[in-house]
């Protein structure tokens, strides 16, 4: 049976079977990359390479979709590469690079692949929904490199670039969470920024200098982004860079507090803004943060993870974190004044 065939009677079957909308449009989003995935291969080979995704023709595509078999959609040779390689972006929307990157996203997808399974009378895949093993992508010291790449840079960086420096080098001394980012305060610093209180376990670190100059840096730019706000000091360490407005309306100024979601797009910003910056300043990209294998002529992206969770991972497989820095002499950082 076609793929595309099994796929449309599935989703057919949800909507007569009663099924919500937001299962449907979760089916219908997972299986159709899946196909379109299946295509790709069967037109490049697997798995597909950025460029063949992107230099596809649409009608070449549904070509492709309309030749593959749903027994080839299950099968374990499709699944082996498919499910990491869809975990790790292989189909996201460059404006949107942590989209379909979730362990949620993961399980989705499996489970509409076990569903179709099940409807079309085939063997279920198996495959758990695990996080995929991840490839460890800061090596080398790409992020000290990268930190040094802009010590003492002029004109100072934007805010969002700052922000995000500022933030690698808080997650290179010590890798933690979003929410273990939200919770820090400027009073985590030392006066000199050469001391950081371990947001993770609050134990002294002691910075290198490029990254002590990206968090000084920071904290020029957040003092100048808190200044007008009213209504008492702004102690967390993290803040907007641009005002914003609300679904109602309602005006946002820049220099508020970010919570974990906030923290997390914020990173994504950052690292979005980083690449459009290095691409304009390649010779600026330290060679640790290049991939391995870029084409002659070509401005390479920064290999950077587009995601919070995704760089965390990656400097703890890399050996960073506070069991691996050398702790400061003294037992706590001296408080801010700010």
């Amino acid at each position: 049976m076609r793929a595309t065939d099994a796929v449309d009677r599935h989703l057919a079957r949800l909507v007569d079977a009663g099924a919500s909308r937001s299962l449907h449009r979760q089916r219908r989003w997972a299986l159709r990359h899946a196909l379109t995935a299946a295509a790709l291969a069967a037109v490049h080979g697997p798995p597909p390479l950025p460029d063949d995704v992107a230099a596809t023709a649409p009608d070449a595509l549904d070509a492709a979709e309309r030749r593959v078999d749903v027994a080839e959609l299950l099968s374990p040779a499709f699944l082996d590469w498919y499910l990491p390689w869809a975990a790790d972006g292989g189909l996201t929307d460059p404006a949107r690079p942590t989209a379909g990157r979730s362990p949620a996203a993961a399980r989705a997808r499996v489970a509409a692949l076990r569903a179709l399974a099940a409807d079309v009378g085939l063997p279920p895949p198996d495959h758990t929904h695990g996080t995929p093993q991840l490839r460890t992508v800061i090596e080398r010291r790409p992020v000290e490199d990268l930190l040094r790449a802009f010590e003492g840079h002029r004109p100072r960086p934007t805010a969002t670039r700052a922000r995000l420096l500022a933030m690698l080098a808080v997650m290179a001394a010590d890798p933690v969470g979003p929410t273990a980012l939200a919770a820090m305060d400027v009073r985590d610093l030392a006066v000199d920024t050469r001391t950081l209180r371990a947001p993770s376990d609050g134990r002294p670190l002691t910075l290198s200098p490029a990254a002590a100059a990206a968090l000084g840096t920071w904290l020029g730019v957040r003092d100048e982004l808190v200044a007008s706000l009213e209504g008492g000091a702004v102690r967390a360490m993290w803040v907007s860079a641009h005002g914003l407005r609300d679904a109602d309306g309602t005006a946002r100024p820049p220099g508020l507090p970010l919570r974990t979601r906030g923290i997390e797009r914020a990173y994504a910003r950052g690292v979005r803004a980083l690449r459009r910056h290095l691409a304009a300043h390649p010779e600026r990209v330290p060679h640790s943060l290049l991939p391995e294998h870029t084409p002659p002529g070509t401005v390479p992206p920064l290999d950077l993870p587009p995601s919070l969770e995704l760089l965390r991972r990656s400097l703890l497989a890399a050996g960073h974190g506070p069991e691996h820095a050398p702790a400061a002499p003294t037992a706590t950082p001296s408080a801010q004044s700010r």
